[in-house]
């Protein structure tokens, strides 16, 4: 059997993986960037958008990272691969927000917060399947 004709199976095991741990990182990543604003003094903690988009930034890199790793590692099947793990964590994003809703202790901002979180995965994972392409 030759290169171009075997299945490469063994790749499969590392969609989750590969697309976890690479999100994972690049989010942290990231998630430095206010760090640095705040250190060179060009931002100030109370800004509105240090406190709802800043936040939210990372989790669309993560679903833009989670969607692109798994589109590239699958062997076969890359867009419906990167679909199916965008949606996974779409959908515990969205039980994870619902249960903000529903806790009467939290306020306003925190409510706001998760749901731009939300929408950045969102948009983020669907940039990802799409830079991604149909292969």
């Amino acid at each position: 059997m030759s290169v171009q004709a075997s299945s490469q199976w063994w790749r499969w095991p590392l969609v989750p993986i590969a697309s976890i741990g690479g999100a994972c990182l690049a989010s942290f990543l990231f998630t430095l960037l206010p760090f640095f604003s705040f250190k060179s003094g060009a931002y100030q903690e109370t800004q509105w958008h240090q406190i709802y988009i800043m936040p939210a930034l990372p989790y669309g890199v993560f679903g833009y990272v989670l969607a692109y790793i798994a589109h590239s590692v699958a062997p076969k099947g890359k867009l419906v691969t990167s679909a199916i793990m965008a949606t996974t964590f779409i959908v515990v994003m969205a039980f994870a927000v619902m249960l903000v809703y529903l806790d009467p202790t939290n306020e306003r901002q925190v409510k706001i917060q998760v749901t731009l979180e939300l929408v950045a995965l969102v948009v983020g994972s669907l940039m990802g399947i799409v830079q991604g392409g149909d292969d």
